[in-house]
């Protein structure tokens, strides 16, 4: 799905009498919600996940950890800094994040910090009904600063690429707020990210906490290597290996559980 709500869920739980799973988000209250559903359906049913059928599942990192050995405040003011000749290219741009950081970990921190920063939800071009396959690729997003969860997953991929980091794309759906049955699932496509840091694997979103998508009430770095049993609360990929869970969630237990 790629609108949201303001506080949806959390009034919910609020009045069951049990804490909110999730942040709550916000978005411009310009678009109506039906507007904001459907979105790019035929470009998320595409996107591979990059797995080997006879492989081994992608080997889960314990978020916990990584997030311990990251400097979050370092990096957020290197990125705050960071130089324009150095945003004239998506290489020169991967160069100077990866430069300052000590490991993987904080390189993929610095781009998924400099994306979140730096790229805005296309609401007008949600509103015009202009989004497409072609605006949507990386290198389109860098030069235009906006895009929706399409755009927001190719360029955090590129980048993350060129940084030196090993990283993935993942299609399925994203619930940000209610749950409305009577919404086709197919309107909650959604794509994410994964990327690998010292050769495990760990969840990213970065199209969940733009300036339109955050209201100041909750940790903006949420969807960064965030717990895979958080995650899978809101994002149902199409390839269960990439829940990073054992056993994986399957897939009527988690529109079930959004239905309660």
């Amino acid at each position: 799905m790629a609108g949201c709500t303001n506080g949806a869920r959390k009034e919910r739980d609020a009045q069951a009498g049990r804490p909110s799973s999730l942040p709550v988000f916000h978005v411009s209250a310009l678009l109506p919600l039906k507007t904001l559903l459907g979105l790019l359906v035929a470009m998320a049913l595409g996107t591979g996940c990059e797995l080997d059928p006879d492989g081994p599942p992608p080997a889960a990192g314990i978020p916990q950890e990584a997030r311990a050995t990251i400097d979050f405040a370092a990096i957020d003011r290197a990125v705050a800094q960071t130089p324009a000749p150095a945003q004239t290219s998506m290489a020169a741009l991967a160069q100077y994040l990866a430069t300052g950081a000590r490991h993987d970990a904080e390189k993929a921190y610095a781009v998924y910090r400099w994306v979140r920063d730096n790229i805005e939800t296309d609401l007008a071009g949600i509103e015009a009904g202009t989004i497409t396959r072609a605006n949507q690729s990386a290198a389109t997003v860098f030069a235009t600063r906006k895009a929706v969860c399409e755009g927001f997953s190719q360029l955090f991929a590129e980048l993350i690429e060129l940084t030196g980091l090993k990283g993935t794309r993942i299609g399925g759906f994203g619930v940000m707020t209610l749950y409305d049955q009577t919404i086709p699932r197919s309107d909650y496509v959604h794509v994410w990210n994964a990327v690998a840091a010292d050769g495990r694997w760990y969840l990213v979103d970065p199209s969940w906490q733009t300036s339109a998508r955050w209201d100041g009430s909750h940790d903006r770095n949420f969807f960064f290597f965030t717990d895979p049993a958080q995650f899978v609360l809101r994002h149902l990929p199409y390839e269960p290996e990439w829940q990073l869970l054992d056993p994986p969630v399957e897939r009527e237990a988690f529109w079930a559980a959004l239905a309660e």
